[in-house]
């Protein structure tokens, strides 16, 4: 078994033997995605949701003209396509994009609600995790928000590096995007973005080299 899919949420509190056998009752396969492949495409219902074992991933919406917005980033352990467990007829709104070679565990909906596949006791703690990971989507994108909803360019790199700063408890870090990436996630112009990020450099606001980022 891989051992990076213990770091899942979905397996917090859940003993490594008892998360084998809920794997392998599940019917869990391991699926390899290319650099730059769709691991799941918008406007469908695929029945299956993931947990990434390997590589980086990201949640991107495009509109009708070809406009992208990258919602967030997913890293080893993080979970996708589970917001549209319920209702299972939910349809896939987003496309998610591996950003490397990556690999990913694939479960399908009807298993995990299958009552009997799995003691009662570990049922019920997986269903508790994936109400957390939901959960934890939301907050994801009430950030997010927060900070696209910012007036100015300014404003909107200056939220997001200060909580990129918070969460990593000290005031340089490394964030999940390059250039072009951050200027999607943060819904602006790239050219506009690096021409703001040199003059907060050069007001001795921050320092940064690629994508890693410090406050002065």
């Amino acid at each position: 078994m891989n051992k990076d899919i213990y770091n899942s949420i979905l397996f917090d509190g859940i003993s490594r033997d008892d998360a084998d056998m809920i794997l392998q009752r599940l019917g869990v396969s391991e699926k390899s995605f290319g650099r730059g492949s769709t691991v799941l495409k918008p406007g469908e219902n695929p029945g299956v949701f993931g947990i990434v074992l390997k590589g980086q991933m990201q949640i991107i919406k495009e509109d009708y003209w070809g406009n992208r917005t990258i919602i967030s980033s997913l890293h080893t352990g993080d979970m996708f396509g589970e917001a549209s467990c319920c209702p299972v007829n939910e349809l896939v709104p987003f496309s998610i994009i591996a950003v490397t070679e990556a690999t990913a565990f694939i479960i399908r909906h009807e298993s995990l609600f299958s009552a009997g596949l799995i003691p009662c006791s570990c049922h019920n703690r997986l269903l508790y995790n994936l109400t957390r990971s939901l959960a934890a989507k939301n907050n994801t994108l009430s950030r997010k928000i927060s900070h696209i909803t910012e007036r100015t360019i300014r404003d909107k790199l200056m939220s997001y590096l200060s909580e990129q700063a918070y969460l990593n408890r000290k005031n340089y870090f490394k964030i999940p995007f390059n250039r072009q990436e951050l200027a999607d996630y943060l819904s602006v112009d790239r050219s506009a973005m690096s021409h703001e990020l040199s003059k907060m450099r050069k007001e001795g606001l921050i320092d940064y080299r690629k994508n890693s980022f410090k406050f002065l």
